[in-house]
């Protein structure tokens, strides 16, 4: 009986640990600690960026982005919409660590972010007719 008992519980006790084991959750994954990075130099940046572009304020539809910057700053973006091809270029200069670049039709600044050895641009821009966009960059593949 007693024998009987011992066996009870040790099996009690081995399927509550089992259980517990099974609902324990799983560690969750947690988004990268994105860090501003200056940049020194536009050529650190050189290369092809995709995202997406965001209208502010925010509408039903985001658009695909890529942006070509050159070593010496110049650069060419493209994003097709649904309503047609918004695109440009121009000439990146460095302010304060970061890209700008003015001109009559738009303006754009973009930060240089860092985390996990990752790197993204976190660029805004305003057009001349006052409306702004925004847009998460990752270096294309």
């Amino acid at each position: 009986m007693q024998r009987f008992l011992r066996w009870s519980l040790a099996m009690s006790a081995l399927v509550s640990l089992s259980v517990l084991t099974a609902c324990e959750t799983p560690p969750s994954s947690r988004p990268p600690a994105w860090v501003p990075a200056p940049i020194t130099e536009v050529s650190s940046v050189a290369g092809k960026w995709e995202g997406i572009l965001r209208r502010v304020p925010q509408n039903r539809r985001n658009d695909l982005v890529a942006i070509m910057i050159e070593p010496d700053g110049r650069f060419r973006f493209a994003s097709v919409r649904t309503i047609g091809l918004l695109s440009g270029e121009g000439t990146f200069t460095l302010k304060d660590g970061k890209l700008t670049f003015r001109s009559e039709k738009f303006t754009i600044d973009a930060t240089l972010f860092e985390a996990d050895g990752k790197r993204m641009l976190k660029a805004e821009g305003t057009a001349s007719d006052g409306m702004g966009y925004n847009s998460e960059l990752t270096p294309a593949r």
